[in-house]
């Protein structure tokens, strides 16, 4: 095998992407065909095969017998020589996960799409797009005039395709070009929203490249592409090495809006990744094997870290107000520390137990499940104040970060990874002072920080307010369905739960008050108005009305709610 090539048809108007590979066989024998089980970046089970139809193996034009071995793998007898392997797959998902096609759009992570032989995952790859014109095409991968060309299959995985891009935006950062092109709904993408999104992308871009390399500033990419698909009711990214993909409501890119900020925030989150997960990454993501789970005890810290150094860069770029740290950090408090699961479920459990476990949704998710981004983000600001405090305020969680990064710029090609064992002794080596102990606590142990000492480093101050209900201390997670506000989850020990609340609860009213809720745009939308509801009932006792399998129950609450403000 001396290369894999892919030839790719786009059938869209039954969203099908019609896929032929052509290899070598340098022997006879069987040979094993596989699609990945999960998406780099986005830790479950996908099996990608579910998508695929119609596959024939041939030689020389004549058919071979594929058995199905797996859920995601194939095999055949074939002989030494030219192999072609035919096959659909279905694309109609519009997150950032997988693959879209329809009349209008076309976008595919590879790894949705590209069966490959195994044992081929060091070879040369070639993408060639059927009647696509390579003007039209974004994706990181050089265009050689005939295919777009991968070293290797990783790196064809890791490079994202989207076809046919509306609107485009271009600017340098620290000498390094960066492309957002936008599909969907861009009626809200003027010029002049275009050219705030390129200032405002570009300083996040130059913040966090300063972060990581103070010194000469210079970014581990040559190129960085992000692409942006605006659909109602969007909201989320993933990173790749050189770009990342997002998906967001078409009002979030309007300007001055609490929307706009959290776009902008998402993008500093999955460009930061591009350091802190692409580049600094677990040992057992150096080399992932995508053909099954690889847990890690060290999301967490990926993950945790990047929505905590996401508002440290927003900061940073003057993208948000210094004084914005003390509400960003009470959000994620309030997301997390209201829930029973951090007391049972540590970081370490919940960042290997993801794949059977983050992306769950039922009414119970809030009680067995730690939230590894919110409450690893809390972690993350425990440990730089502790580390501040030590050292006297000559050190900070940033050190271990840059430290970290070094040592994967050092020698990238034979860099190893952290060890799961090894986390506690990077602050050791970094810092030179031992947080082993607070590391194993806070999430091995369930032991929670001493927030109410630790804010006072950053001059802030945390306490619990007894008697004040909003959406997130009141435990409930919402749903809005046929114009009816549903309880989606509920959270024990608060408000919710206290009230005896349950999924599938139709709320009625709160203290003889109806909420007043329009179609809401999507969840945030939804929780931000119940916010400012239950708000309206603060220091006082709830008496919630509700209609459970169409029978009217009423309940009385009232519970904690917890914040940290500035001094």
């Amino acid at each position: 095998m001396n290369a894999l090539t892919y030839r790719i048809a786009l059938e869209r108007k039954t969203h099908h992407y019609r896929v032929t590979l052509t290899f070598v066989a340098q022997q006879a024998g069987l040979v094993s065909l596989r699609l990945p089980a999960w998406v780099p970046g986005s830790y479950a089970r996908r099996d990608l095969a579910g998508h695929v139809s119609r596959l024939t193996l041939s030689q020389k034009r004549n058919p071979i017998d594929v058995q199905k071995v797996d859920i995601n793998a194939f095999s055949a007898a074939v002989d030494e020589g030219s192999v072609t392997l035919s096959y659909r797959v279905y694309a109609f998902d519009p997150s950032v996960r997988l693959a879209y096609l329809d009349l209008d759009r076309a976008f595919f992570n590879p790894t949705s799409l590209l069966i490959a032989p195994e044992g081929a995952e060091a070879l040369p790859v070639k993408i060639e797009l059927e009647g696509v014109s390579s003007e039209s095409v974004a994706t990181t991968l050089p265009f050689d005039g005939e295919a777009f060309i991968a070293r290797n299959l990783y790196a064809a995985y890791d490079s994202p395709f989207e076809i046919g891009a509306r609107q485009k935006l271009e600017f340098t950062a620290s000498g390094v070009p960066h492309r957002t092109v936008f599909t969907g709904d861009t009626s809200f993408l003027d010029d002049a929203t275009m050219r705030r999104i390129a200032e405002d992308f570009r300083a996040i871009a130059e913040a966090t490249i300063a972060f990581f390399d103070p010194e000469t500033r210079k970014a581990p990419f040559e190129n960085y592409l992000c692409t942006v698909f605006l659909a109602k009711g969007m909201h989320g990214g993933l990173e790749h090495a050189s770009g990342t993909a997002l998906v967001a409501d078409p009002e979030d890119v309007v300007i001055g809006t609490p929307e706009y900020g959290d776009f902008l925030e998402l993008f500093a989150h999955e460009y930061f990744h591009a350091w802190w997960v692409k580049r600094v990454r677990p040992s057992v993501f150096v080399s992932p094997n995508l053909t099954r789970e690889s847990p890690t005890r060290l999301l967490w810290v990926f993950e945790g870290f990047t929505v905590y150094y996401a508002i440290r860069m927003m900061i940073a770029s003057k993208r948000k107000a210094a004084s914005s740290f003390a509400t960003s950090l009470t959000e994620l408090a309030q997301r997390t520390l209201t829930q029973s699961a951090r007391r049972f479920e540590s970081l370490e459990a919940a960042s290997l137990e993801a794949w059977i476990k983050y992306y769950r949704v039922d009414g119970d998710r809030l009680n067995a499940v730690t939230d590894y981004y919110a409450y690893g983000a809390l972690i993350a600001f425990a440990l730089d104040a502790e580390i501040r405090e030590k050292s006297e305020g000559k050190a900070s969680l940033d050190d271990v970060l840059r430290f970290a990064y070094a040592t994967w710029r050092t020698d990238p090609r034979c860099y190893g990874g952290i060890p799961e064992a090894e986390f506690a002794n990077l602050f050791k080596e970094a810092l030179g002072m031992d947080f082993s102990n607070e590391i194993e606590d806070y999430t091995r142990r369930c032991v929670l920080p001493d927030f109410a000492k630790l804010s006072g480093v950053f001059g802030m101050r945390f306490e619990e307010l007894p008697a004040r209900c909003d959406t997130a201390g009141f435990g409930a997670k919402w749903k809005y369905r046929d114009g009816k506000v549903v309880v989606r989850a509920v959270s024990e020990e608060t408000c919710a739960a206290f009230a005896g609340l349950a999924e599938g609860d139709v709320l009625v009213s709160v203290n003889d008050q109806k909420p007043v809720v329009s179609e809401p745009r999507n969840e945030r939308e939804l929780e931000k108005a119940l916010d400012t509801y239950f708000l309206s009932f603060e220091g006082k006792r709830l008496t919630i009305v509700v209609t459970r399998f169409g029978r009217g129950l009423t309940l009385e609450t009232e519970g904690p709610f917890y914040g940290m403000r500035p001094n």
